[in-house]
């Protein structure tokens, strides 16, 4: 059975892959022509890479801080295609017309309706829909992905997974075991500890040097708030009208649907693994059609990573964004109802319609508290530019006034009522450089602002969150040594949690200590004022918020076995052994087959990669395989060349 991979953009990167949103438009890379990298004599350049990134850009969204990621991916797969090409032509290995018209006719079944081939008009136009790319570029991609898999096949044929392997993955994944534990907090013993003033002065003193207080600045400002301004903004209702008018082609609504979608991605997988996608596929179609969620199905079993953990919602698609077999279900499936399996270029999808509209303009009625927001965006953002400006003014007329002064002289200065209801005077609280300050927060502005201005000095107008602002720092109390009374909440705090931290060590040795001399669980626990807890978990489940890793030793324990301490973030544990749950042989004998199928992929596909990077290796010592490692970075890390 052959695995097909779907060529360079739509193999490797499929895992990645946004299905169906809206490509949005993608800044040029750089790096112009210059050369990434030369394999026997061809070169790949910028180019090149930029082209095949262009290109997936029209299947999926790409979001501009991955675009150096898939770069890196194209890149990486260019360079095997090419150095596979040199090993195949070195061991004599080809892809013959037999073998491509062999993957096509499985790939595009559609193109041999009733086994007739439908011509090569109609062949082009369904690669070009489907795939985004003209015949030739798509048979040189399936031929070169006929080619990796044959080269696949001669280095995974000889793996196998033996008996063992198998039993125990499905150890691994299906034993269970039960504790009874108690968990020492340190939080919830530092409620009990009071320390005295002479206790914490003494930690003061033997800690005095972590209490350094560094500079703190305070200051009065003047802000002009948008919000204040943006109430007494009023916009007249024919105003309103022209707009909508002059922008009706904003509000004209094209057919659409909002759906959702469980997919189970067939890209690059075997016929064999197919098979058993399909069968789980059918699995999960039967629970929905009994009444299970959707949106828990779709966290559970889909592969699409973009919609997955948002229970498959794709919100609302257009006519045209989605490949044909989704589209078409998409539009004539019943509003509430969920498709049958629906084979599609990415894999077997099960889709539930949400909702659908025809295509309609809306009215004025419907947008016009839209309109009114966003003229009164467009008023205020005008009228504040005007008021920061005449701000400005005044404080380079002189930095020296007092806010109160520039606060009346931008209100005499005939802009209009709505200034003095905008403009706010405060005073900012006393703070260090990563202290946030007041209402403006952790604002990078205000703080550059706060600590770089002169003593007594008006800052221009500053654009923040709120509108524009002018500071005048008007306290500075140097870095100095921190007093007791100035740092006696850190003092608290850090004593209380150093202290809580070893009283909670100690107490957990103490319970494994008892528990060590045969008492019982319940009743040490009940002498610290502990609660007794259980947990009945999987090496890949949890307790207590920790993976089951920490507790491996659990499975090997007998029953009743006292195993601990031991520390879970900041607390501390200490547990027995209750019971052990062996999975059943019935239960082996119903996962035997997929587990093996998985651990033969896994170890096939390390054996693949094993391969990949020694063949590439050997050419780079051969000096075959050259790569300008200034060029690959510019192009897959610009932020940082």
């Amino acid at each position: 059975m052959v695995k097909i991979v779907l060529g360079v953009v739509l193999g490797l990167v499929s895992v990645g892959m946004l299905l169906y949103l809206v490509p949005q438009p993608n800044t040029p890379l750089s790096g112009g022509s210059e050369t990434l990298a030369n394999v026997a004599g061809q070169q790949i350049t910028v180019s090149d890479v930029q082209q095949q990134l262009n290109l997936m850009s029209q299947q999926q969204q790409i979001p501009q801080q991955l675009r150096g990621f898939y770069a890196q991916q194209i890149f990486d797969q260019m360079v095997f295609n090419r150095v596979l090409t040199v090993e195949a032509a070195r061991l004599g290995l080809k892809v013959s017309n037999q073998e491509l018209a062999d993957t096509i006719r499985q790939i595009l079944p559609q193109a041999f309706p009733d086994g007739k081939w439908i011509g090569e008009q109609a062949y082009s136009e369904m690669v070009q829909q489907g795939f985004g790319l003209s015949v030739q570029s798509f048979e040189n991609q399936l031929r070169q992905s006929i080619l990796q898999q044959k080269f696949r096949q001669l280095v995974t044929a000889g793996i196998t997974v033996s008996p063992e392997e198998v039993r125990e993955a499905f150890l691994r994944q299906n034993e269970k075991v039960k504790i009874d534990y108690v968990l020492v907090k340190p939080s919830d013993l530092a409620a009990k500890l009071h320390p005295s003033q002479s206790e914490l002065e003494a930690w003061y003193k033997a800690h005095m040097s972590e209490y350094q207080v560094p500079e703190q600045r305070a200051a009065s400002y003047l802000l002009l708030d948008r919000n204040l301004l943006q109430k007494s903004t009023t916009i007249p209702e024919q105003q309103m009208l022209a707009y909508y008018q002059k922008h009706i082609d904003l509000y004209r609504v094209p057919a659409r649907a909002n759906v959702q979608h469980i997919l189970f991605m067939t890209m690059g997988k075997t016929s064999a693994q197919i098979a058993l996608l399909r069968k789980k596929a059918e699995m999960v179609l039967n629970k929905l059609q009994h009444g299970a969620s959707f949106s828990k199905m779709a966290k559970e079993y889909s592969d699409d990573p973009g919609s997955k953990d948002k229970g498959g919602h794709l919100g609302w698609i257009l006519r045209g964004q989605t490949v044909s077999q989704f589209q078409h279900v998409a539009f004539t499936l019943p509003v509430g109802q969920i498709s049958n399996i629906v084979q599609t270029q990415y894999g077997l999808e099960i889709i539930k319609v949400l909702a659908r509209e025809e295509a309609h303009t809306k009215s004025f009625a419907e947008v016009s508290s839209q309109i009114l927001h966003n003229m009164s965006i467009d008023r205020v953002a005008q009228e504040a530019e005007q008021i920061s400006s005449e701000m400005a003014d005044v404080v380079r007329n002189s930095n020296r006034q007092s806010i109160a002064a520039v606060e009346a002289a931008v209100e005499s200065a005939g802009l209009g009522p709505e200034v003095k209801a905008s403009l706010v005077a405060g005073e900012t609280p006393l703070v260090t450089v990563t202290e946030p300050i007041g209402r403006f927060g952790n604002s990078q502005t205000v703080r550059n602002a706060l600590f770089a201005q002169s003593l007594g000095q008006l800052s221009l107008p500053m654009r923040v969150q709120d509108g524009y602002l002018i500071l005048l720092v008007n306290k500075v109390v140097p870095a100095h040594q921190g007093t007791f009374a100035e740092v006696h909440d850190r003092v608290l705090s850090d004593y209380l949690k150093a202290k809580s931290a070893e009283l909670a060590q100690s107490d957990a040795a103490q319970i494994a200590s008892r528990l060590q001399k045969a008492e019982q669980l319940a009743a040490v626990a009940k002498s610290f004022g502990l609660t007794v807890q259980t947990a009945d978990f999987s090496r890949t489940g949890n307790v207590a918020n920790a993976p089951a890793s920490k507790f491996l030793a659990a499975f090997s324990a007998p029953v009743g076995k006292m195993q601990g301490p031991e520390m879970v973030g900041q607390n501390w544990i200490v547990y027995t052994v209750a019971a052990h749950e062996k999975p059943s042989e019935a239960a082996f004998e119903r996962q035997r087959s997929e587990i093996r199928q998985e651990l033969l992929t896994t170890a096939q596909d390390n054996a693949f990669d094993a391969f990949r990077r020694a063949l590439e290796d050997q050419m780079k010592r051969q000096g075959k395989y050259t790569v300008s490692a200034e060029n690959l970075k510019q192009l897959t890390n610009p932020s940082q060349s």
